[in-house]
């Protein structure tokens, strides 16, 4: 049973890594800022993380009705894992107050990372504003999944703190560039 729990204390020790990274965090152009969360870990409970963040969106100039690809970048110098982590995949959501109410997802995975090296994330998502005017996205729950070598899969759920702060303001404009 100790040993059990060892091994499991282990897993989570390595997902706590990754849920550092995993908690979304971005920043729109060359603005940064930084948002909090707190993830829940197996047998360790409770756990308030920071991340910060690049988000980029294409087309730059968004207009109604045309798809917005977006991608994260997220980054944490000096994160490590203690073990080896096989592969990992992170959910975000994102929500959209402002001229429209909407909500998205970005998702990202990746492979192998090597015991205490450094640890980063890519998200993508595709939203598709409906409304004209002035938007504003936060960041929404997260969703961690790592298969830790020798140990099986961990998931991690992680919610935003209050105050959330704006991870991005985007203006949205009509088609024709009309305004309307």
């Amino acid at each position: 049973m100790m040993k059990s729990l060892g091994k499991q204390a282990l897993a989570v020790a390595a997902v706590v890594t990754l849920g550092n990274v995993g908690a979304f965090q971005a920043h729109a152009g060359a603005t940064g800022f930084s948002a909090g969360y707190t993830c829940r870990l197996p047998v360790l409970g409770t756990k308030p993380v920071t991340i910060n963040g690049t988000l980029t969106t294409s087309p730059s100039r968004m207009t109604t009705g045309t798809p917005t690809r977006f991608r994260l970048h997220i980054s944490s110098p000096g994160l490590r894992s203690p073990v080896p982590i096989e592969s990992w995949n992170i959910t975000a959501a994102i929500e959209v107050t402002g001229a429209q109410t909407a909500s998205f997802r970005m998702t990202g995975s990746g492979g192998l990372i090597p015991a205490r090296q450094p640890i980063t994330a890519d998200l993508a998502g595709v939203w598709t504003p409906r409304a004209r005017g002035t938007h504003r996205l936060r960041g929404g729950n997260v969703t961690i999944r790592a298969n830790v070598s020798r140990l099986g899969n961990v998931t991690v759920p992680c919610v935003p703190k209050e105050p959330r702060p704006v991870i991005a303001t985007l203006v949205v404009t009509s088609p024709h560039g009309t305004g309307r």
